[in-house]
């Protein structure tokens, strides 16, 4: 099972990278950001796209420039942490089910997951889950269930026999 343990440790990456995104930071890249995403979001807060390519320019090159406008982030630390105990939940069951003597169901819990995160990400706009930690929960995912396979074929060689499969 400590290989499975390891999972919900390992899932820290995906989630800090979530809270990169809505932690403000003052300095001049984090409004190098701010510029770039208000940019692509038509958030321009009262500017055009042309005033806000030539102030990102200023910001660029170390000249004094109007303080981009905070973008309000579309999640919070509340949407991060639900994420992590979804996956923790999903780590659970796989648990449950080598423990239970059986192969766990990961089809059935990995569309459980995967509903409930889509779920949570419709309340955010859709803004939670970007194409890259789509891309790093499915590897997440299928990394777990692949450990939980051979967690079970421990517990059953361990046992003395398939009939527990």
């Amino acid at each position: 099972m400590e290989r499975l343990e390891e999972f919900k440790e390992n899932k820290q990456y995906i989630l800090e990278d979530a809270l990169g995104s809505i932690t403000p930071a003052n300095d001049y890249e984090a409004d190098i950001y701010r510029f770039m995403r208000s940019y692509l979001d038509d958030e321009l807060g009262g500017m055009d796209k042309a005033e806000l390519l030539e102030e990102l320019v200023k910001c660029i090159t170390g000249q004094p420039y109007i303080y981009p406008k905070a973008c309000e982030p579309f999640f919070s630390q509340k949407e991060i942490d639900e994420l992590g105990k979804i996956m923790d939940r999903f780590i659970d069951g796989l648990m449950e089910g080598c423990l239970d003597g059986h192969l766990p169901p990961a089809k059935a819990l990995t569309d459980k997951m995967w509903s409930e995160i889509h779920t949570l990400d419709e309340k955010t706009g859709k803004h939670l889950i970007d194409s890259w930690r789509c891309d790093e929960i499915y590897n997440w995912m299928q990394e777990a269930c692949e450990a939980s396979i051979q967690e079970a074929l421990e517990i059953k060689n361990n046992m003395g026999g398939i009939q527990m499969l």
